[in-house]
């Protein structure tokens, strides 16, 4: 299951900045880890991803599929939910792509 996992989510743990600037906890409540100017965000219970005080993404799509996410973007805030059609029981991770 976990080697499933890895094999199409492994970019969002691995090689991964460890300080970069990232949303913090009053900005976000999903895990989140960064690449660049790629973000990686974990959905919460909800399947949302919530990020407040962002720039607007270039793109933002399931990271296990590549699959476009319909996203909404407002005074600054970056609201995504996974479709139920693409739920899995694992973890997904949603990439978000921001401006450089």
């Amino acid at each position: 299951m976990v080697a499933g996992w890895l094999a199409h989510s492994r970019e969002a743990i691995y090689d991964v900045d460890l300080d970069p600037p990232r949303p913090s906890l009053d900005k976000t409540k999903n895990y989140v880890t960064t690449m660049g100017h790629t973000w990686y965000a974990m959905p919460d219970e909800k399947d949302a991803v919530f990020v407040n005080d962002i720039g607007r993404p270039q793109s933002v799509t399931l990271l296990r599929t590549g699959e476009k996410l319909a996203h909404q973007y407002r005074d600054d805030t970056l609201r995504v939910v996974v479709p139920a059609r693409l739920r899995t029981t694992l973890p997904d991770m949603v990439k978000i792509v921001m401006s450089p």
